[in-house]
């Protein structure tokens, strides 16, 4: 596992450190009636990227690590500290994540699914409000750090990949774009 894959030095200080909340012990004593406790063997993932699913899930006890797949490896994103959670606002949409979460020790978590999470949600709107904004601040650090998630690769001025390009800023869905025209995108067509 390589240090990090994504750039996260430009990303700004006040949404990085708004998606690093983590919940208090009250907090997550509410949260246990909407959802079960499970524990998970180090080295087993908790969820990956692209793999629909995947519930709020809140770090009880031992250590995880968000991991950025990519073609040349997994790269370190962040370790998630107890009480932290998991998730960003694809989960609230049924969309799946962009990133993997493995337990690195063993670990015991609470997980929600999507129909408690909204129900915590419009039922508890102080930890409503902590989650919410954090998934917002972790979908911007996606967006300003995007990876090889997604990657556009055709003509800059081509009509089909300027409608690609405007449709996943537009659902502000982590992409990178890479013109055909320029090195890295003859490489990556394989011309």
């Amino acid at each position: 596992m390589t240090d990090t894959s994504m750039d996260l030095a430009d990303v700004d200080p006040m949404v990085r450190e708004q998606s690093r909340r983590r919940l208090t012990d009250a907090e997550i004593d509410i949260l246990k009636r909407y959802g079960r406790e499970r524990s998970y063997s180090a080295g087993e993932f908790i969820f990956e990227a692209g793999v629909q699913g995947y519930s709020f899930t809140v770090l009880l006890a031992g250590e995880v690590t968000i991991i950025d797949p990519t073609e040349d490896g997994d790269g370190l994103v962040a370790r998630v500290p107890e009480n932290g959670f998991l998730g960003e606002l694809g989960l609230l949409s049924g969309q799946p994540p962009f990133l993997s979460c493995k337990a690195m020790s063993d670990t015991r978590v609470l997980e929600l699914n999507g129909e408690a999470l909204h129900a915590v949600i419009n039922q508890v709107p102080e930890i409503g409000d902590v989650i919410v904004s954090s998934f917002a601040a972790r979908r911007e650090m996606l967006m300003q750090a995007a990876t090889a998630n997604l990657t556009i690769l055709g003509p800059e001025a081509h009509r089909d990949v300027t409608r690609a390009r405007e449709f996943v800023s537009r659902n502000r869905i982590p992409h990178r774009f890479v013109d055909s025209a320029d090195a890295q995108g003859q490489a990556l067509a394989g011309r």
